[in-house]
């Protein structure tokens, strides 16, 4: 749609709406203030437009109607209002891609019910509450490339039934929790990429993740060596990416049996050894993309793509 203007504050006055879709128009100005009048609405889909100003506290007064907010790609600023901790009916909170500010509200843990959050790629500040620990049935978490982001991975987030979490693109520092191990039965896609993490990779990351698909740990300073187990209960691996790190050791052949796998990247570690065979045995077929230190320090032939530490990879031909 092209709809321009602004939104009108006579939006108030529908008392009895539940859906209000916007999403995709060229709005402009700021969110109504009257929005919270709307005390049945419970789908308010504002993306993809140029609203600017704050996220009113007035969103509050929705507390028991508003299950999906969505406002992302806009141009809202501000801090994220602590009102927000009163929508217990809340689903989904999608406000990525804005311009907010602050810290992440710890009245974030009172989304009771909330499944998916996507504050993403925004100018948020401050380290991740541990009351997120109490969303036992989030889904979704998402709060990648918000720059200023530090602290550590809260173990409390084991205590969720999170599928897919990307907390990646920030100054995240502290080892891996082990209490991620929780999350072996629901896990499905877990992004921790190019923070500060420093450490092992935990063993309780690598047993009974039978339906783990995607774990990218690329861009930290992770020690230690591949953990062989990743390869025993991983079966529905499809990319590991562990490049970037302070890796050591030799690459397990364990990985071999990864029958789903289709990109493993370990280039720009310290590990040495020639690439297992039962490795490339996977390459031949499924497995296009291994990209690996063989330049230098990793013997492989079958690699689709060899790296030297500091000057890029190229093709193995």
């Amino acid at each position: 749609n092209s709809v321009g203007g602004t939104i009108p504050t006579e939006f108030g006055k529908l008392t009895s709406l539940v859906y209000l879709s916007l999403q995709d128009n060229l709005l402009t100005g700021t969110l109504p203030t009257e929005l919270g009048m709307m005390g049945e609405l419970s789908y308010f889909l504002l993306f993809d437009n140029i609203i600017t100003g704050t996220l009113p506290t007035e969103v509050g007064v929705l507390s028991k109607s508003l299950r999906v907010l969505d406002i992302h790609s806009n141009s809202v600023s501000g801090p994220i209002p602590t009102e927000v901790g009163l929508l217990f009916s809340l689903r989904w909170l999608v406000i990525w891609a804005n311009r907010l500010t602050g810290t992440i509200p710890t009245e974030i843990g009172l989304l009771n019910n909330c499944k998916l959050i996507d504050i993403q790629h925004n100018s948020l500040i401050g380290t991740l509450p541990t009351e997120i620990g109490m969303l036992a049935s989030l889904e979704y978490f998402f709060t990648g490339s918000n720059s200023n982001l530090y602290g550590s991975i809260p173990n409390e987030l084991g205590n969720t039934s999170l599928r897919f979490f990307i907390i990646a693109n920030e100054q995240i520092s502290g080892t891996i929790p082990s209490e991620l191990g929780n999350l072996s039965q629901t896990a499905r896609n877990m992004y921790l990429y190019n923070n500060q993490l420093s450490g092992t990779i935990p063993s309780e990351l690598t047993f009974s993740f039978t339906k783990l698909e995607r774990l990218r740990m690329e861009g930290n300073n992770l020690t230690g060596t591949i953990p062989t187990e990743l390869g025993v209960s991983s079966i529905n691996m499809k990319v590991l990416d562990l490049s970037s790190n302070s890796l050591y050791g030799n690459v397990p052949s364990e990985l071999g049996r990864l029958t789903r796998l289709i990109s493993l990247f370990v280039y720009d570690n310290d590990l040495t050894g020639v690439m297992p065979q039962e490795v490339c045995i996977r390459a031949a077929f499924r497995l296009k993309d291994l990209t690996a230190d063989c330049a230098v320090e990793v013997e492989c032939e079958c690699c689709s793509e060899c790296c030297t530490d500091g000057a890029g990879c190229d093709p193995n031909i």
